[in-house]
């Protein structure tokens, strides 16, 4: 009869069992060990991303001061163009470049003609029933009253299309909201936003000399309509003789100032767009949007309208 074999594994299988355990127990540790570096990795090079951005946002800043101090320089040679030009200077802790724009020669769609707003959704490529219809629609959002113009829309026109609201009949205090007229989309908002402004109090740009393109062949095409000029320059947004640009003030007055001859505190106040790009030395960018107002009166010489983080193009 042949012996039974114990049930009991020997010293030699338990041996091998426990080695097999040992290896995984290393594999174990060793993905564990991975993971945190490999987080560790990330954690750092999150921490020196958001460092950077901070560093790269302080030069931004640092940029639009900068710019608020050139444009009170009381000779006009050292100034900077307010025609977009850019301008690259060098702060501590990385350089920026700077673009000032003159809201004075932009359209404010508060207070312009259905014509100019049409002319200028023309300049910028879209076809001229499109561009007239959305011209009256924006004109009959911020304008009082229940009657629709002939291309236009008030809350039965919005009712018929959908819509849950109507016109408010009031200016519009965020650009954002011309997303919510009739007929408008992201795209169209986005062609056109360059050359609107809500911080001028004129139904017309009043510096023909810092005009960008767009607006040039808007308000040139608003003068030569006879139909739009039907009703007096004023009234139809075309360029009144008004508004040639001025002879320079004296020496040592900026233009828009109090100082100024025959200007009014804020009828022709200098306000302006400072778009400036930081860009730290450890790789942050950050873009910076200012809206400025020069104000003699205000203790630090200017007011700040809007303030906000831009958007770097590509």
């Amino acid at each position: 009869m042949r012996p039974r074999r114990s049930a009991v594994p020997s010293g030699r299988s338990r041996n091998g069992f426990a080695l097999i355990i040992v290896l995984w127990f290393l594999v174990l540790i060793a993905a564990i060990g991975a993971y945190m570096v490999a987080n560790a990795r990330s954690q750092t090079a999150l921490a020196h991303n958001i460092l950077a951005a901070t560093r790269a946002e302080a030069v931004a800043d640092a940029a639009v001061a900068q710019s608020v101090f050139n444009l009170m320089e009381p000779d006009d040679k050292k100034r900077w163009r307010l025609d977009d030009t850019p301008y690259v200077i060098a702060l501590p802790g990385g350089q920026a470049t700077v673009r000032l724009e003159d809201e004075r020669s932009k359209i404010n769609p508060n207070l312009a003609s259905d014509k100019l707003l049409a002319a200028l959704f023309e300049a910028v490529g879209m076809d001229n029933g499109r561009a007239a219809r959305l011209g009256a629609c924006i004109a009959d959002w911020v304008s009082k009253g229940d009657q629709a113009r002939p291309l236009g829309a008030k809350k039965p026109e919005y009712e018929a299309a959908g819509r849950k609201y109507g016109p408010p009949g009031m200016a519009v205090e965020n650009m954002d909201e011309l997303q919510l007229v009739l007929g408008m989309t992201p795209e169209i908002l986005t062609a056109v936003r360059p050359y609107l402004t809500i911080y001028t109090s004129e139904a017309v740009p009043s510096h023909l000399e810092t005009v960008s393109a767009p607006v040039y062949r808007a308000l040139d095409t608003v003068s030569h309509d006879p139909a739009a000029n039907a009703n007096g320059p004023a009234a139809a947004g075309a360029v009144p003789a008004s508004n040639v640009p001025a002879p320079p003030p004296p020496p040592g007055v900026l233009p828009g100032s109090a100082g100024a001859p025959g200007v009014a505190a804020d009828a022709n106040a200098v306000i302006v767009t400072i778009e400036a790009i930081g860009r730290s030395f450890d790789g942050g960018t950050f873009v910076r949007r200012a809206v400025v107002k020069l104000d003699f009166i205000n203790p630090k010489g200017y007011a700040v309208l809007d303030w906000r983080r831009g958007i770097l193009a590509n």
